[in-house]
């Protein structure tokens, strides 16, 4: 497994500033960091896109939405399309879902907990702006595999873990493999756990 630091960017001005600055000051090459939640704001985006042509790696964050408390938030597919037009070098890119963590609904002060389903919406919505299903499973699966050095996952060969998605004709999902073992058939969870 490759160290990689990934560093939760926020709202702040400085934006990913503190990542040149680490990598300056520490002589680390750029692509040992990874900036998160770079769609939670225009400007950030826009510094995301010039750290990922540098060499750092950046996430799209699913969760980071609008509706979600996020008020300056470009949707995670629209930000990876923007981000693809700026040249930005598509390997840098990856995509998260910041499932488990906890944000404020706007307009709430309780907390609620991310949910996964933020992936696969992204999913549906960048094949809808054009995206191939490769493009986008590299972005969602691939890019992360290569770049924490995790040779048995985001990719189907011999000795990797067999982690599986199949869609039907129109995208929808049909079947999921994990570790070899069949999850979900025709649309239907097949596996649950006690929490479901």
């Amino acid at each position: 497994k490759r160290a990689v630091l990934h560093a939760h960017i926020g709202d702040r001005a400085e934006g990913l500033q503190p990542l040149w600055d680490a990598g300056k000051q520490t002589g680390l090459p750029l692509d040992r960091f990874v900036a998160t939640h770079v769609n939670r704001n225009p400007a950030l985006l826009d510094m995301a896109a010039d750290f990922a042509k540098a060499g750092g790696s950046i996430d799209v964050t699913g969760q980071i939405q609008v509706e979600r408390g996020y008020k300056q938030a470009t949707p995670a597919a629209n930000a990876i399309i923007k981000l693809i037009d700026a040249n930005v070098p598509i390997e840098r890119i990856t995509l998260s879902t910041d499932s488990g963590g906890a944000y404020t609904q706007q307009g709430e002060s309780r907390f609620r907990m991310a949910e996964p389903d933020t992936m696969w919406q992204t999913v549906q919505s960048l094949a809808q702006l054009g995206l191939t299903y490769t493009q986008i499973a590299s972005i969602a699966s691939h890019h992360a595999s290569e770049l924490l050095g995790l040779t048995h996952k985001g990719r189907i060969t011999s000795g990797a873990d067999a982690d599986l998605l199949l869609l039907t004709p129109s995208g929808e999902l049909n079947c999921v493999w994990s570790r070899g073992q069949l999850m979900v058939q025709n649309g239907q969870a097949l596996v649950t756990s006690e929490y479901e």
